[in-house]
């Protein structure tokens, strides 16, 4: 089981006439088969700590651990390749290369034989809503909630048990804003991932197993949702 662990991060930002912290003194924790938000609004500290946990860079104090192993341990690059996939606001597909050959490019670094891309990628595409037409499409061709669901397919593809999705469902309509976060709950429930998802929305917030609210670069609140004899309940 992945868990990856915060443990008394701050972030700061210094010139020659300032410091400023866009993270203080932050703990959390997030597991294999959890859907996990980071709630803030613009300014709050979500990002950066995303970027953190992506291994982008590493705190000015405190330590990340995954798996009880530091980042200032590991090689974050092979992090990136093996162990995260991300999910970018502006999906980050390769405008040059069609829906199939953005899809196929992680089946490639997990080393996949070529001969079981075609089936699997079709599988993919059914399972966020898309049909086998769209694989020689490029992603110019596509609307944005088509993109996205491209990006997330991508991800599947990937395999990679952790899954980190920063403000995927920003710049979508409501339909298919639904389908995306239910497409991440899925990944997380039903194949076992690790996903965080940083989003300043109040309606996919209220649908994560694990909450963090964010205000000023700390960690505000907390809620951990169970669901224990069929029950949900609420603990903070």
């Amino acid at each position: 089981m992945n868990k990856l662990r915060i443990e008394n991060v701050s972030y700061r930002y210094s010139n020659h006439y300032q410091t400023t912290y866009a993270l203080r003194e932050v703990n959390a924790q997030f597991q294999s088969g959890q859907f996990c938000v980071i709630e803030g609004k613009s300014g709050s500290g979500k990002t950066t700590m995303l970027s953190l946990l992506a291994g982008l860079d590493l705190p000015s104090e405190g330590t990340i651990y995954l798996d009880e192993k530091s980042y200032r341990e590991l090689d974050r690059d092979k992090l990136r390749r093996n162990q995260l996939s991300i999910i970018f606001q502006n999906y980050n597909l390769f405008p040059m290369l069609t829906v199939q050959e953005n899809i196929a490019y992680p089946l490639g670094l997990t080393g996949r034989k070529k001969g079981n891309w075609k089936q699997r990628i079709n599988e993919i595409l059914e399972s966020v809503g898309l049909n086998e037409t769209m694989q020689k499409k490029f992603p110019g061709m596509l609307s944005g909630g088509e993109q996205q669901r491209v990006a997330i397919a991508r991800t599947i593809a990937s395999e990679a048990p952790i899954i980190l999705a920063d403000e995927p469902t920003g710049n979508l309509d409501t339909a298919n804003s639904g389908r995306i976060v239910e497409n991440l709950k899925k990944l997380s429930h039903e194949d076992g991932r690790c996903v965080i998802l940083v989003t300043h929305d109040p309606d996919i917030a209220r649908q994560a197993d694990v909450l963090y609210r964010m205000s000023d670069g700390r960690i505000v609140e907390k809620q951990n949702l169970f669901v224990q004899d069929g029950k949900e309940t609420v603990k903070e």
